[in-house]
């Protein structure tokens, strides 16, 4: 992992509200947040009010943007302990036999499952068939769509927002296509070592 350059929570939330702005999953409740922010509004409090799961816990106030430079990086990222067996993901199919929460092992669980193949309205099921015939995995997460991650203190990092992306970019990595390097934000309570 290599870090690019220091960001701020703000960078993140802007990006996520311009994200969201464009998402097909934009409800109700994102529009009194879109008109205020178009006005100058804080994007912080509005994720904070509208999506707090998309927050770094608050120890995490370091927040930087780094490149994502191998797979082993990608396969060892986390996903909340709650949704080991979360209801999300038992109608679908996807707990685990044995408790891992690492998202290398989940892909390989969800190709294993055929969940990929499913008709559901999922982010990864959507980006799975749109991705699986092109020749590589350039620009599968670009600049206006880059996940954010945090330390846990074990030296190892959860995904708070863009699992769908890293899931269905971590899949098509283990059906055979090329690991293309990622930005990526990070949230961590010292930063990460080389920040420049």
């Amino acid at each position: 992992m290599k870090v690019i350059r220091k960001s701020s929570l703000n960078e993140y939330a802007k990006q996520f509200w311009k994200r969201q702005r464009q998402d097909t999953k934009r409800t109700d409740k994102d529009e009194p947040a879109l008109a205020d922010i178009d006005k100058g509004g804080d994007p912080i409090s509005w994720l904070a009010n509208i999506y707090p799961y998309k927050l770094p816990q608050p120890f995490n106030d370091k927040i930087e943007l780094v490149k994502f430079e191998t797979l082993e990086e990608l396969d060892s990222l986390l996903i909340h302990d709650y949704m080991i067996s979360g209801e999300w993901m038992q109608d679908r199919d996807l707990v685990p036999t044995s408790k891992t929460r690492r998202l290398g092992d989940l892909a390989a669980l969800a190709l294993e499952r055929r969940y990929f193949e499913t008709e559901r309205p999922d982010t990864q099921i959507t980006l799975f068939k749109t991705w699986k015939e092109k020749a590589n995995l350039n620009s599968f997460i670009d600049n206006n769509s880059l996940p954010l991650v945090e330390g846990t203190g074990e030296c190892c990092y959860e995904i708070v927002d863009g699992w769908g992306r890293l899931h269905a970019m971590t899949a098509l990595v283990k059906r055979g296509m090329t690991f293309e390097p990622f930005n990526c934000f990070i949230a961590s309570s010292a930063g990460i070592s080389g920040t420049p």
